[in-house]
């Protein structure tokens, strides 16, 4: 069999090659001694002796057999011919591992060159290359010609985010008619991690692993919570920091910038333990970068971005006689703002009977049990808005077990509903804020009023901490960007995997993503890595490739045609 040919295009080959070499050897010009008298008789001489004699008998065939044989081995050498030996019946799988990992020192460059020699060299029936990407990619399915692989592996490049070799290898299927043998192309702790946890039936080989750094810095955390300071305004941001092989970088040793410019008067920064503590820092919607101010040998962790919130308070317009408990949230929150109707966002509504609400605004409406509806009811706009709201009524502080306390209390069901309508509202029981109820009491009551007023509004979302091929980590229910068509096309279930390190557009709204993995920053000079045992494969003409083979072969025969020329063997 032939690795980048089929039998028959090679048979083909040599069929042609030999009337090729043949016609080329009846054409060839030959010398002949020709006795003349005198110059005038050379014209009678070209035309009884031709210089060409096509079809004359062959004084010598040993000349067209060397060259007949000279390009057979060539064009056989092209075809990449294999014995029927290199295939041992097992399920060969190369798994070129193509995350964070592979970014330091052009070890993902070098790990490509040692996959395309192993791949060349092994016959296709049951061989498959697996690019490890974000999602696996088939670069080279089985009985494919090897010869197609350099090809698709030419724009492939290691991405900054963290490795899915042990989630994918999790995946492969061992047993069956032909034992599975994994050949892994990446770093060793992560072959080291994978084989621990290999399927029962998958064979592991180490076939590639990246030297180890000898010493790495890197930034491996960085994310934003509400102030300590109870400002609404601004926000706390941490940096984490580490190093394997080095002191731990100062707060000297980093560059903090908020979009490109130094921070801001009034933004506190405090040494910890593994990193910075940046307080009060501005939630302007800003992106805030921290770099190392001296770089290594593995860059990717040396920089990481956050784009801050938009924290502007809510304006709440009051209309109606509000119970005092709500009075009490409005006026205590911080991320909240009363102010006249025509200034509101929302509205919070307490009318009494006969009156009817101001439309235009989306509204917190507090009515009477005895309006024959749900103690809760929500209208929602669309069908994904309602499907949001389902899944996350936790957030909004309502449970099971809550509402059945607050039904024995009123000895009346407490139910929730979820209608459509043109504009978002919210219509709840004004007696569950009775001052001595269950409801109030409990600290549901002021995040039911919080979360609803700002689930109304809409607020812009943001994620306080994105690291690279994690789960966003926010809340879907209480931002749009959970009922985003794009963001719920994209997510398993309710959780968004950020894609590799680097900024990105998500629901129309920016978002910076960066490596942040404390195990890829030490890893990679991890000096265990370097114990662990390659296998390497064996050499081409033991594995059956005879093309190497072929082309020493080749040479010989040329210099062996070379020396009978020079000696007059052949002509």
């Amino acid at each position: 069999m032939f690795a980048n040919l089929s039998s028959g295009l090679v048979a083909a080959g040599a069929a042609i090659l030999l009337v090729l070499v043949t016609a080329l050897y009846l054409l060839k010009v030959r010398r002949r001694s020709i006795a003349l008298a005198g110059a005038t008789l050379w014209q009678q001489a070209l035309r009884q002796v031709p210089p060409r004699l096509l079809g004359s008998r062959w004084h010598r065939p040993l000349g067209w057999l060397l060259s007949l044989l000279l390009v057979w081995l060539l064009w056989l050498a092209a075809a990449a011919p294999q014995l029927a030996s290199g295939d041992d019946g097992r399920r060969h799988v190369f798994y070129l591992d193509a995350s964070a990992w592979m970014l330091a020192d052009a070890g993902f460059d070098a790990a490509r060159q040692a996959l395309e020699r192993d791949v060349a060299a092994l016959p296709g029936a049951h061989r498959e290359v697996i690019l490890g990407e974000a999602l696996p990619a088939l670069l080279l399915a089985p009985d494919e010609r090897a010869a197609l692989l350099p090809a698709r592996l030419r724009q492939a490049r290691a991405q900054p985010l963290p490795s899915g070799f042990q989630a994918w290898l999790s995946t492969v299927a061992g047993g069956g008619s032909h034992a599975t043998v994994v050949h892994y192309y990446g770093a060793g702790p992560v072959y080291a991690a994978a084989r621990a946890a290999r399927p029962a039936g998958v064979w592991l080989q180490a076939a590639f692993v990246a030297a180890p750094l000898d010493t790495n810095r890197g930034i491996v955390a960085l994310g934003a919570a509400p102030a300590a300071s109870l400002r609404w305004d601004a926000v706390d941001v941490r940096v984490g920091l580490d190093a394997v092989g080095a002191p731990l970088p100062t707060p000297d040793a980093l560059e903090i910038t908020l979009d490109g410019k130094p921070l801001p008067a009034g933004v506190s920064v405090q040494a910890a333990a593994d990193g910075l503590l940046l307080k009060d820092v501005p939630a302007h919607g800003g992106t805030m970068q921290v770099a190392l101010r001296q770089g290594d040998r593995f860059p990717i962790d040396d920089s990481a971005a956050l784009v801050l919130p938009l924290r502007a308070p809510l304006r709440v317009a009051l209309v109606g006689e509000l119970p005092q408990a709500v009075q009490d949230v409005l006026a205590l929150d911080p991320s909240l703002q009363v102010v006249t109707l025509p200034q509101a966002q929302v509205q919070v509504l307490a009318l009494a009977p006969g009156q009817t609400p101001q439309a235009g605004l989306p509204t917190l409406h507090l009515v009477s049990a005895t309006a024959g509806t749900s103690a809760f009811r929500f209208t929602v706009r669309d069908a994904q808005a309602q499907d949001a709201l389902a899944a996350h009524l936790d957030a909004l502080g309502l449970d099971q077990a809550r509402n059945a306390a607050i039904a024995d209390q009123l000895g009346r069901a407490v139910g929730i509903d979820i209608v459509h309508g043109n504009r978002a509202q919210v219509r709840v029981w004004q007696e569950l804020f009775a001052a001595d109820g269950a409801f109030v009491q409990s600290r549901a009551m002021p995040l039911f009023v919080n979360r609803s007023l700002h689930w109304l509004a809409g607020d812009a979302w943001w994620a306080p901490y994105a690291a690279a091929g994690t789960p966003l980590q926010q809340d879907l229910l209480l931002q749009p960007l959970g009922q985003s068509a794009q963001v719920r096309a994209r997510a398993l279930g309710d959780r968004l995997i950020l894609p590799a390190a680097g900024r990105h557009t998500i629901a129309g709204q920016p978002l910076q993503v960066s490596l942040l993995d404390r195990g890829i920053t030490r890893g990679v000079a991890d000096p265990a890595a370097a114990g662990v045992v390659v296998a390497p494969m064996p050499a081409a003409w033991i594995r059956g490739d005879l093309a190497s083979v072929l082309l020493v072969v080749a040479l010989l025969l040329c210099c062996t045609e070379w020396l009978l020329h020079l000696r007059g063997h052949i002509p």
